[in-house]
């Protein structure tokens, strides 16, 4: 099964530097237009199904997706960003919490290793096998988690980058993910 992943683009926390991971913020402008651009890449892709983070940019993400592929979408926590416990929503993280060291939890959360194996056991083990195509529609370090394992590389690796334009194509067999091509609309 053939799965493409994209991230959720510029919210309003975004724009002003404040780190997200289970809080929550609108799309800007920039990121509704954004979704719309993915919209037009994703149309003609034969998506059979469309699986979201449930958090509200992710969602607002897939239902602006959507309007050109009228699908079911299902909501999942299993997609969402790591979770940074005291530091949801907050501009602090950076001055307060070493994120480099990807086996660090921060307070009351999760550290980025457990969150890459949330994302990947979720992948592995919830996406139809019976559909051809899906969609998931994540957040940046989860898409993240998955190229570093459909590559065998670092989190940090450069190829493991991705921007609100990047749209990634993997296939899933047995319980393998491997990559075949990534697209940036920029």
């Amino acid at each position: 099964m053939k799965f493409y992943v994209v991230r959720h683009p510029l919210t309003e926390s975004n724009a002003i530097d404040i780190t997200q991971g289970w809080g929550d913020s609108p799309l800007t402008h920039q990121g509704i237009e954004e979704a719309e651009k993915l919209s037009g890449f994703l149309k003609d892709k034969e998506i059979s199904i469309i699986y979201s983070s449930d958090l509200g940019r992710c969602v607002q993400t897939s239902e602006i997706i959507n309007q050109k592929l009228n699908l079911k979408i299902i909501k999942s926590p299993g997609l969402r960003e790591q979770n940074f416990g005291k530091f949801n929503n907050t501009s602090i993280i950076k001055e307060e919490f070493d994120a480099s060291d990807h086996s660090k939890v921060p307070p009351d959360g999760e550290s980025f290793l457990k969150m890459k194996q949330r994302v990947l056991t979720y992948i592995k083990t919830k996406l139809p096998r019976n559909k051809d195509k899906v969609l998931i529609v994540t957040h940046d370090g989860c898409f993240r988690a998955i190229l570093s394992d459909a590559l065998n590389l670092d989190l940090d690796s450069p190829e493991c980058a991705t921007t609100a334009l990047t749209i990634g194509l993997f296939d899933l067999k047995n319980k393998d993910i491997k990559f075949i091509d990534k697209f940036n609309l920029s």
